[in-house]
């Protein structure tokens, strides 16, 4: 057995010897986001992308931890085009809660924007509700309910981000 343990480190130390060095990459995503550094770097934030071809180094450990590519040349701030603004005015999502605690149904077709409580995205959910006022609202994690007695509407919360209305 000893002879066994003996030949494995052996052998063990043989290969990594012969190890070839490996890179270390970053790789973040986040809703709306993705940054990818590994021999350049690539930033993603919805429609804008940003790519630095190049070889990216770390800067020794400072206050900030900056990565620096060393093949990004400088662009002045006044050669960039100004910024576009979105047409209309921005649309901020609410959470489940905060759509049932502040909506007042009333009978008609309604185009929400939520927050979709499990992927935290913004989903825009389209849903009927027949006249009159439902007798109970209630909301979970995964349901939003306008119980009308009789006539049910939910919108369901899927796993995957999607959201589903229940007649």
């Amino acid at each position: 057995m000893r002879k066994f343990i003996v030949a494995s480190l052996a052998a063990g130390a043989v290969l990594a010897g012969f190890a070839a060095p490996s890179r270390a990459g970053f790789f973040l995503r986040v809703p709306f986001v993705t940054v990818h550094v590994d021999r350049g770097v690539y930033v993603g934030a919805g429609p804008v992308q940003v790519q630095v071809p190049g070889r990216a180094v770390a800067l020794p450990p400072g206050p900030q931890g900056v990565i620096v590519s060393q093949a990004a040349p400088a662009v002045p701030a006044d050669a960039l085009p100004p910024p576009t603004p979105l047409p209309g005015p921005a649309i901020k999502a609410m959470t489940v809660e905060q759509f049932a605690e502040s909506f007042k149904p009333q009978g008609g077709k309604y185009e929400v924007v939520l927050v979709h409580p499990k992927s935290g995205c913004p989903v825009k959910v389209c849903f009927e509700l027949p006249p009159g006022c439902p007798s109970k609202v209630r909301w979970t994690k995964h349901v939003l309910e306008f119980d009308y007695g009789r006539t049910c509407v939910r919108i369901r919360f899927y796993h995957n981000g999607d959201a589903k209305v229940i007649s």
